[in-house]
């Protein structure tokens, strides 16, 4: 937030020497700028931290299914995820996955959704957006 206040004061400053129509045009670019990125100020999105704190305690640490769990998925198999597309396994995180996984809809932004992906096949050394929406063969 300190670069919120510097650039308030950088404002203020440059105010006291323009024209009122210089200003508001000054004003409209920065909240025009300020406005491009919808999902809040910068913040690095964990693939790893969204992994842990969402999936990890069906799907284990590693991927491989924890024990009170048997039926999830074994994200650590690379034949498995190999034959999801990114588009599949967008939307089963986005609608479950009868009878255990639940839907988890509009949790994540789509760019949290992204790297979420991203770290599922880097479980597995899975590369690369696959081209079976179904997963099916």
């Amino acid at each position: 937030m300190a670069w919120l206040a510097a650039a308030a004061q950088r404002v203020i400053r440059l105010a006291a020497v323009l024209r009122p129509t210089k200003l508001l045009r000054l004003g409209l670019f920065a909240l025009a700028l300020g406005c491009a990125e919808q999902s809040g100020p910068e913040h690095e999105i964990s693939g790893k931290q969204l992994y842990e704190h969402y999936c990890a305690r069906c799907h284990g640490v590693d991927g491989r299914p924890v024990p009170e769990q048997p039926q999830a998925r074994n994200l650590a198999d690379r034949r498995i995820v190999d034959n999801l597309s990114d588009e599949s396994i967008s939307m089963t995180i986005r609608m479950g996955r009868e009878p255990s996984m639940p839907a988890f809809r509009d949790t994540f932004t789509e760019a949290s959704l992204q790297v979420l992906v991203a770290y599922v096949r880097q479980l597995s050394g899975s590369k690369g957006t696959h081209a079976r929406p179904d997963g099916g063969p």
